[in-house]
C-alpha cells in the first residue's frame, strides 16, 4: 500500500511538473502584456481618454432608443422565423423520421438564442440611454421613446418565448411549465427526462468555465478603467459580487 502511494505521489508530481512548463510562460507572457497595457494607457493621457469615454457615451445616449429599436427589429425577426419554420417542420412531420424533430429543437434554441441576447443588449442599451438630468426637451424626448421601445420590446420577446415553448410543449407531451409561471424554469426541468438533464447540466459546466474566464476578463477591463478612465470601483464591486456568487453556487 505505501509503495502504491508513494508511486501515486510522483505521478501527480510529474503531472504537475508537466503543466508548470505552460503555465509559468503564460504568467510571464501575460505579466509583459499588462505591462504594455498600462503603460500605452499612461502614454495616451488619462484626460484624453476621459474626454473620448465621455463623447461615445453621450452619443450612446441621444442613438440609444433607435438603436434598441433596431436590434429589437432584428432578433425578435430572427426568433420569429426560427420559430415558423419549427411550425412548418412539425406540421410536416409523419412522426417516424428521427431527423425532424432534432431539427426542430436546434432552430427553437436559436430561437431562444437570439430572445436571450436581446434581452441583454435591451438591458444595456436601456441604462446607457437614460440620462437621469436631460437638459432640454430632446432629452426628455428621447427618454419617453426609449422607454416605449423597450416595454414593447419585452412583450414581444415574452410573447414569442412562449411561442416557442408551447411549440416544443406541442412535441413533447410530457413537458410541463408556462413562461407565464414564475416557477417555470424547475417544473419545465421537472419534465425532463435523464438524458435532457444531463444536456443542460453539461452546459451548465460549459456555462460556469466560460463565464469564469469572462469574469476574470471583464474585472481586469473594469480595474483599468478606474485608472485611465476615472469610473470608479463601482463596476468592480458589482463584478466581484457576481463572480462570487457564481463560484459559491457553483462549489
Amino acid at each position: 500500500r505505501k509503495i502504491k502511494m508513494m508511486s501515486r505521489k510522483e505521478e501527480i508530481s510529474q503531472e504537475n511538473r508537466r503543466a508548470r512548463k505552460w503555465f509559468i510562460p503564460i504568467v510571464i507572457v501575460s505579466g509583459v502584456v499588462g505591462a504594455i497595457l498600462g503603460i500605452l494607457m499612461v502614454f495616451l493621457g488619462t484626460t484624453g481618454i476621459q474626454r473620448a469615454a465621455g463623447a461615445m457615451t453621450q452619443k450612446v445616449t441621444m442613438l440609444a432608443p433607435y438603436l434598441l429599436a433596431a436590434e429589437a427589429v432584428i432578433f425578435n425577426i430572427f426568433a420569429f422565423a426560427m420559430y415558423r419554420k419549427s411550425r412548418v417542420l412539425l406540421r410536416e412531420w409523419d412522426g417516424e423520421e428521427e431527423e425532424i424533430p432534432n431539427q426542430i429543437d436546434i432552430k427553437l434554441n436559436y430561437a431562444l438564442w437570439a430572445l436571450s441576447l436581446n434581452q441583454v443588449i435591451s438591458f444595456l442599451l436601456f441604462a446607457l440611454g437614460v440620462d437621469l438630468r436631460p437638459e432640454d426637451m430632446t432629452g426628455v424626448r428621447n427618454e419617453l421613446i426609449l422607454a416605449v421601445v423597450f416595454m414593447v420590446n419585452v412583450f414581444i420577446s415574452i410573447w414569442i418565448q412562449q411561442k416557442v415553448v408551447d411549440l416544443s410543449k406541442e412535441m413533447n407531451p410530457e413537458k410541463k411549465g408556462s413562461v407565464y409561471d414564475i416557477r417555470f424554469q424547475s417544473k419545465w426541468m421537472d419534465s425532463c427526462d435523464e438524458a435532457e438533464k444531463m444536456q443542460v447540466y453539461q452546459a451548465a459546466y460549459s456555462a460556469f468555465k466560460v463565464t469564469n474566464i469572462a469574469f476574470m476578463i471583464v474585472w481586469l477591463f473594469a480595474f483599468l478603467a478606474i485608472e485611465f478612465a476615472g469610473t470608479g470601483v463601482f463596476a468592480c464591486v458589482l463584478i466581484s459580487i457576481l463572480w462570487g456568487i457564481h463560484v459559491s453556487v457553483y462549489c
